[in-house]
């Protein structure tokens, strides 16, 4: 089938939003050559379980080409349409499974040498359509905390050396109500932004501050469940003979929540599947509690761009041999603490860095504490760059200077 006969029943199998957007998109869907169509109904197919900034992102995208005439349509399809694909690839069900597509695409692409040409099609379509679409500051000025939990230290470390040049570092800070001014921090900005999937706390070990609505908390300890399951399963494909690195990165990509005998709605479903894919995409988020946190920091700025985040990193396992990490049981001996403090201080850094990609970085606030230095960086539009303050501070007060 080409784009072209797309009708209605094509989506018939999709979920009702996700079905609802193709179907209202359908005399533009049919204009477009299958190598970019599939690549946008791989993320139609999933509409419904994205988060509200990645539908804001499609629909977009889609809106900004029905704005265009057919002649400048033409012209930004014209570099996949001139892609040639053959009859068995064209032949599979695109519509329903697009990934599989995809990735079969991509192996023909590499053999018939246009691979290249693939690349450069995409960056010509994305400089013109998603360079085109308006960017829009969220309503409540962007804020991410990065905490290091008391038990994190390395002697002789120089801590936060590459945010230092950003902003403000205050060399006492009075932690020990931290935890309830930030809780009480987070319910406000609740209460003045209260739309779902908007504010995050991600923990590397059993949170702290409990979810209540709108916060949304991810934590290691919750996560376990599933987490020991996964390693289970990775533990049955190494062991498997012919199941190489292609088709475990496979199987792993095809798992949802159901898998693991999670069966939630809503936008708890839309948390499921993307805690599921932490763990299935991130490299080592199923073993080590400092990389599921920088991970989901990251993909959450990434794919929710949250107007508030505050992420915790505790104390990971010891580096062991690859087997005996899979096999999921707790690491022997001390946990490794000076590394966590390492982990932790880079992951605050790379947190920094995601946060100044999304709209609104220039009225964004941003802090990074360590527990057991009782030292911070705090970086916002009112606070110098570069400077050093000895003065003695709270928490309450750090987070209401950040905007």
């Amino acid at each position: 089938m080409q784009p072209s006969q797309l009708t209605v029943s094509s989506f018939s199998s999709y979920p009702e939003i996700a079905r609802n957007e193709a179907v209202s998109n359908l005399p533009l869907l049919r204009e477009f050559p299958l190598p970019l169509l599939a690549s946008v109904l791989r993320e139609l197919s999933r509409f419904d379980l994205l988060f509200p900034a990645e539908q804001d992102t499609i629909a977009g995208q889609l809106r900004t080409l029905t704005a265009l005439n057919g002649q400048e349509r033409i012209r930004v399809f014209s570099q996949f349409a001139a892609l040639s694909v053959p009859s068995s690839l064209s032949e599979m069900d695109w519509v329903n499974a697009p990934k599989h597509f995809l990735e079969a695409l991509t192996t023909h692409l590499w053999a018939s040498h246009q691979i290249d040409a693939f690349h450069v099609a995409a960056f010509a379509y994305a400089a013109t359509v998603v360079g085109s679409t308006q960017e829009v500051s969220p309503p409540l000025p962007r804020v991410s905390v990065v905490m290091l939990a008391p038990d994190l230290e390395r002697t002789g470390y120089p801590l936060f050396r590459k945010l230092r040049p950003h902003g403000v570092f205050f060399e006492e800070v009075n932690t020990e109500s931290g935890y309830a001014e930030i809780a009480a921090w987070l319910a406000r900005r609740g209460a003045q932004l209260p739309a779902p999937l908007t504010h995050f706390y991600v923990d590397g070990s059993d949170p702290l501050i409990a979810s209540r609505s709108p916060l949304e908390v991810l934590s290691w300890t919750g996560i376990a469940p599933v987490r020991q399951e996964l390693l289970a399963r990775m533990r049955r494909m190494t062991r498997t003979p012919g199941t190489g690195p292609e088709m475990a990165r496979t199987e792993m990509a095809g798992l949802s929540p159901a898998d693991f005998g999670l069966h939630r709605v809503g936008k708890d479903s839309i948390m499921d599947h993307f805690a599921l894919s932490v763990l299935t995409e991130g490299s080592g988020s199923q073993i080590f509690s400092t990389t599921f946190a920088q991970w989901t920091a990251r993909e959450l700025l990434r794919r929710a761009q949250p107007v508030t985040l505050v992420v915790r990193f505790c104390p990971r396992q010891q580096l062991q041999p690859m087997n005996e990490m899979l096999s999921g049981t707790s690491a022997s001996g001390a946990p490794d603490l000076a590394g966590s403090f390492v982990d932790g201080d880079m992951g605050a850094y790379y947190t920094w860095i995601n946060q100044q990609r999304l709209p609104g970085a220039s009225s964004s606030g941003f802090l990074a504490l360590s527990e057991s230095r009782r030292q911070a960086v705090a970086i916002g539009p009112g606070l110098a760059r570069n400077t050093t303050s000895p003065n003695p501070i709270a928490i309450g007060k750090l987070l209401s200077l950040l905007c």
